[in-house]
């Protein structure tokens, strides 16, 4: 399966890491780095390298300066999965897996399902390092849309960076917060926490909208059917169109902005295990982070130079959202 690794911001917003199956590269600030980022002060000169490992993409810290970081989480080595955020010095990379669908007896690679268990897996063990969220507060009646919880519990759900966490008072509302992240250039950030802090369906159809708006009519068909379960979830949130919308996701192996729209549906409500297994209810942060997922993908939809500008509009769209009329 190719490995795409591309920039978020920065001067070289846009750029891509690309490998096949096999290859390996290393990413830093100096030419001597396969792919050089000589814009990011921070990054090392040889920061991180990417690796095909039995067929799964492992990174590797090079002994760098400021560490590397994968969704929040400081790694010497780890396994990428789809939509995963690694950072390395001030430069975040979104990892998008791709490549022509194969059966699993002719690749050996992970199965969709298994490649969703594995981002699970990533994240839970990201929860299990993050310091114990503070308790709601009575005093937080927060503006009628978003999400009735602790500013400080949604900014744990939403892995923000610690510049961002300490930005993020206890007596603000989740806009002011946003539009706090906003003012500082923390757009990634203030799209993470925006996700939390809207209800389910709110949330969804925010990420719906982004998603349409920057692929305009090149959505894929299995991408089109993502959207279209994931709208018929907002205002129909039925059992069935939820295991629907995760089907929909398993058969674009998770591989599009779309996908990703169509897992905060199935992680948003219900069980994460099979109908007729016993109930495994998801973590309240997994529907949100992968809303994000798909705002931030989105964001970087050719041409990736438009993504400074969509993260902007996106933002002002789920501003919008939060302070309308409460979730139905």
């Amino acid at each position: 399966m190719q490995l795409v690794m591309q920039r978020l911001e920065g001067e070289h917003a846009g750029r891509r890491v690309v490998l096949r199956p096999g290859q390996a590269a290393s990413v830093g600030r100096t030419e001597q780095a396969d792919y050089s980022f000589p814009d990011d002060p921070e990054m090392s000169a040889m920061h991180f390298a990417v690796r095909c490992v039995d067929r799964r993409w492992q990174i590797e810290d090079l002994h760098s300066k400021g560490g590397t970081w994968v969704n929040g989480q400081r790694v010497s080595q780890a396994f990428l999965a789809h939509a995963d955020q690694v950072q390395a010095g001030r430069s975040v990379f979104v990892v998008q897996l791709g490549g022509q669908p194969v059966s699993r007896a002719e690749s050996g690679r992970e199965t969709a399902r298994e490649s969703a268990t594995l981002r699970t897996t990533n994240v839970t063990s990201l929860q299990d390092t993050l310091p114990p969220a503070a308790a709601p507060s009575a005093a937080l009646t927060l503006h009628a849309g978003f999400a009735t919880v602790a500013i400080a519990e949604l900014a744990r759900r939403a892995q923000v960076a610690e510049q961002a966490a300490a930005l993020a008072a206890p007596d603000m509302t989740p806009d002011a917060v946003v539009a706090t992240l906003q003012q500082h250039n923390l757009p990634l950030d203030a799209i993470r926490f925006l996700a939390q802090a809207l209800p389910p369906r709110d949330r969804v159809r925010w990420a719906s909208r982004c998603v349409r708006a920057a692929s305009g009519e090149a959505l894929e068909p299995g991408d089109a059917e993502a959207l279209r379960l994931a709208d018929a979830w907002v205002e129909h949130p039925t059992e069935d169109i939820r295991r629907e919308a995760h089907a929909a996701a398993e058969a674009r192996e998770f591989a599009s902005p779309a996908s990703w729209v169509a897992m905060a549906v199935f992680w948003s409500d219900g069980s994460m295990s099979p109908p007729q297994a016993p109930a495994v209810p998801a973590d309240p942060a997994y529907a949100g982070q992968a809303a994000a997922g798909a705002v931030m993908l989105a964001a970087v939809v050719d041409p990736p130079e438009k993504a400074p500008e969509r993260h902007q509009q996106f933002i002002t769209w789920g501003r919008e959202a939060g302070v309308s009329a409460p979730d139905k």
